[in-house]
């Protein structure tokens, strides 16, 4: 009897998972980090300071993931 094969390990997705293929285009990266700074300082001048840091926080995070760190994975599909 041959040993049944052993089930794919399956990528568990983060929370907040910013290396995506979706985030692939500059332009969209750029746009993620824009409206987050926007929206940081709509928190800042609500006076809402949790949230402020918060919308801050993430947007400092997709700064260093889009700018240092970024490396999707694969989808199957060439750019060209």
């Amino acid at each position: 009897m041959a040993p049944s094969d052993p089930k794919p390990k399956r990528r568990r997705k983060a929370v907040l998972d910013l290396r995506v293929p979706f985030f692939r285009p500059v332009w969209r990266r750029v746009a993620m980090v824009l409206v987050l700074a926007l929206w940081t300082g709509v928190e800042v001048s609500m006076g809402n300071p949790f949230w402020a840091l918060l919308a801050g926080g993430i947007g400092v995070y997709a700064i260093y993931v889009f700018a240092f760190d970024f490396d999707p994975p694969n989808d199957g599909a060439d750019s060209g």
